[in-house]
């Protein structure tokens, strides 16, 4: 490998690591950045040295140590440098296209294959073997990369049996050992799969087989005719290679690697890279503020607030009495929800300040007494300030969605699913900063609990491009409090059918000691 530069930033007393990317960023000779870090200090600075390097199309590949707390005490003890929120480092990275490497081995192993490799128009992908348990082992770990590895056309697998009858001829493609006595099908079986124009990926496994009598040859040669053929096709050569031919390889960009799966791996950073340069950088759609904080919020507040901004929230009534609640309750309609009203108390159920479902008068009037009642056991220090009535919101999926400011990076926005879930799964991802809908739908697909939002067995699919214009909105009402609002927890946020919208069910804003009573426009 080949290094235009390296750079060990220390303490950073001065020189940080972000002004080591930016400056390999603007370096015509580096074609990668591979980067290794503890903490970060200034945290505008480094984002500004990410965004930096996508101007200038170079992949960053990246360790960030101290994941988990006996890691973190580490990286503090060693440089002083705080690690941070380890989740608030994985949404930055995702935000700015950082390929996240979790051993030396991967960082360097992906950069040389980026560095080496073009940029495929798409993921699509077929593996050929000469062996079918490595070609299954391909699959697996290609899958979960975010390729593509779909069948062959018919007509494209009848091709191949006519070249090896007992070929696997779906993809993976097993040649079989018979390549070996064979070495002319790895060629033929080649020259089938690049007649397709859509499959711009390629893993093939060659095992022993340059170092054979004779099959250094045939390796260069294949090498050096697909890549003729198709230049804009990634492939990843897998096998042990004599020195002299991995250079000639290399200098066909082709990268070679000896585990199978670091060649998927490598593919799906390279496709992962070539996606992020490809798209366009948006930015939010520019939104009107002009709210002013009280010096206490209550839900009721706060839900006022985040409808003021154009989040949807769910019709409410502040009742003082049990009459006043079954009065709210006509009018909004049965069934509904009967919530605690209090700016001094957070998280309403653990103090039993939630009755879910209420179906006629009596119920309500019932537990507008069980409320009270609890409260004063619970917290007798807190002034009763009446009840809170809803229509229960039927059918969605429950989210959340929040601001907390981070003493880095300053405003991030917060999306995962929601409900009693939130706390208990962390299911959650972040980005930095205001984003577009475009970056919020990133975020909503990257959570494990996505396929919550999409159709299943009848059940239709959820409204997303609402939920990533929520998103949107909440975002830039956090940068634009930022020294303000010191958190907001919009839990649950509910995501109806698409097309339906959303509705903000409950909402918990904190302000900043002294902020109150100050308005912020934009």
């Amino acid at each position: 490998m080949k290094f235009s530069l390296v750079a060990t930033t220390g303490n950073e007393a001065d020189v940080q690591i972000a002004d080591a990317i930016a400056y390999a960023a603007n370096d015509e000779s580096s074609k990668v950045i591979l980067a290794c870090m503890e903490g970060i200090r200034d945290g505008a600075r480094f984002i500004e040295a990410l965004k930096m390097a996508r101007e200038m199309g170079k992949p960053i590949v990246a360790i960030k140590v101290g994941r988990t707390e006996a890691g973190a005490h580490a990286a503090q003890s060693h440089t002083g440098a705080l690690a941070g929120d380890d989740a608030i480092f994985q949404g930055i990275f995702k935000q700015y296209g950082v390929y996240r490497a979790y051993s030396m081995e991967e960082m360097f192993s992906v950069g040389a294959a980026c560095a080496i490799s073009p940029r495929p128009p798409s993921n699509k992908t077929v593996i050929v073997t000469g062996s079918g348990g490595v070609g299954i082992m391909l699959a697996d770990d290609g899958v979960s990369r975010g390729l593509a590895i779909d069948p062959l056309p018919t007509a494209f697998q009848d091709r191949i049996k006519t070249i090896q009858p007992n070929a696997g001829v779906t993809n993976p493609v097993d040649v079989t050992g018979q390549v070996i006595n064979q070495p002319e099908l790895f060629r033929q079986v080649l020259d089938v799969i690049i007649d397709s124009p859509d499959i711009h990926c390629l893993a093939m496994h060659v095992g022993i087989t340059p170092l054979l009598p004779g099959m250094e040859k045939h390796t260069r040669e294949n090498v050096e005719y697909i890549r003729s053929r198709r230049p804009d096709m990634a492939i990843g050569l897998i096998g042990y290679f004599p020195g002299k031919l991995k250079e000639q390889i290399e200098q066909q960009g082709v990268f070679m690697v000896h585990e199978p799966t670091h060649a998927t791996r490598a593919l799906g950073a390279v496709t992962g890279f070539a996606n992020y340069f490809s798209r366009e950088a948006t930015a939010p759609e520019p939104l009107q503020l002009a709210v002013k904080l009280p010096n206490q919020l209550g839900e009721y507040e706060a839900l006022q607030i985040m409808e003021s901004v154009g989040v949807p929230v769910v019709p409410m009534r502040v009742v003082k009495t049990p009459e006043e609640a079954a009065e709210a309750a006509e009018k909004l309609g049965f069934p509904v929800v009967l919530k605690l009203h209090s700016k001094q108390v957070g998280h309403k159920t653990e103090v039993g300040g939630v009755r879910l479902n209420l179906r006629d008068a009596s119920e309500i009037k019932q537990a507008f007494a069980e409320i009270m009642a609890s409260l004063s056991k619970h917290r007798p220090d807190v002034a009763w300030e009446g009840c809170l009535v809803a229509p229960m919101v039927k059918n969605g999926v429950e989210t959340i969605v929040g601001i907390t400011q981070n003493a880095t990076f300053g405003p991030m926005i917060m999306f995962g699913l929601g409900g009693v879930f939130a706390e208990a799964l962390k299911d959650v991802t972040f980005r930095v900063g205001a984003i577009s809908e475009d970056e919020a739908e990133s975020m909503i697909r990257e959570i494990n609990g996505f396929p919550l939002l999409e159709a299943f067995r009848g059940r239709p699919a959820a409204d997303i491009r609402s939920l990533a214009l929520t998103i949107s909105r909440v975002s830039m009402f956090g940068k634009a409090m930022a020294g303000k609002v010191s958190e907001l927890d919009i839990n649950p946020l509910i995501v109806k059918a698409e097309g339906q919208g959303v509705l903000a069910a409950d909402a918990l804003i904190s302000t900043v000691s002294g902020t109150g009573m100050d308005e912020v426009g934009t």
